[in-house]
């Protein structure tokens, strides 16, 4: 029992001798600064003093939670960008599919309109009503425009 008393004691001296370590700093040849435990031989140097005090268990902890909550705002804050540009990227690729399907379309109408004998426009009542030469003209021109405004 006695031993084990004796051993935590040398422990703690020891512990706490360490703790209370002198600090040397001192510039070799070349300029350099160095710090160390023991003064070194044949050179000048200088005892630092050094503060220390007990740890703020509750200041840490405090700006811990800080920290993690400012972490946490800022992944919000990006999920909500990448979120944005994904809709951003959905959005594009849904105007690109629409682009497509309008060419698609004007390239149908304007082959349409270069290959039939004759156009014609169906009425409400079910008959059918001709164009003319100029009409005929106008339409291949309006189609010939659209197919190189949707098809780039």
């Amino acid at each position: 029992m006695t031993t084990k008393l004796v051993v935590i004691t040398l422990a703690g001296l020891l512990i706490s001798a360490m703790a209370s370590a002198d600090i040397y700093r001192w510039q070799d040849a070349d300029g350099v600064t160095h710090y160390t435990d023991t003064p070194p031989e044949g050179i000048v140097s200088t005892l630092v003093s050094v503060n220390s005090r007990p740890t703020d268990k509750a200041r840490i902890s405090n700006a811990q939670s800080q920290a993690r909550g400012k972490q946490q705002a800022q992944l919000l804050i990006e999920q909500e960008e990448m979120a944005t540009e994904e809709e951003s990227a959905a959005e594009a690729a849904k105007l690109a599919e629409q682009r497509a399907q309008a060419c698609t379309q004007a390239k149908q109408r304007l082959e349409t309109y270069n290959n039939s004998r004759r156009l014609y426009r169906e009425l409400e009542n079910g008959e059918r009503e001709w164009y003319s030469e100029e009409e005929v003209a106008m339409a291949r021109q309006n189609a010939q425009k659209a197919v190189e405004e949707f098809c780039d």
